[in-house]
């Protein structure tokens, strides 16, 4: 199989796993937290005091640590995929 529709697989089976495991409950409590498997952006939106977070109507946060955790996870993921499918699809010799 070639590498790169291997990398395309892998990267939208992350987008899909992200998106699954995100916590987007902004109709119910105005609050969202966004990745896979560390949360990296966090955002709210609600009335002035209703969180600790924040004084004002509305906040985000992006945390860059858990980012690099989630791109280097998806980078082993991506590249464990492509092992794998390399091995599986590998074609065979055939002594004529």
């Amino acid at each position: 199989m070639n590498k790169t529709k291997g990398t395309l697989i892998g990267g939208l089976i992350w987008i899909i796993i992200t998106i699954i495991y995100s916590k987007l409950y902004s109709f119910n409590s105005n609050y969202e937290s966004i990745g896979f498997p560390l949360y990296f952006y966090r955002t709210f939106v609600g009335k002035p005091g209703n969180s600790d977070l924040i004084a004002s109507g509305t906040a985000f946060r992006i945390d860059f640590i858990p980012l690099l955790i989630d791109l280097f996870s998806a980078a082993l993921f991506i590249i464990t995929l492509n092992f794998i499918l390399d091995r599986l699809f590998k074609p065979t010799k055939t002594n004529t």
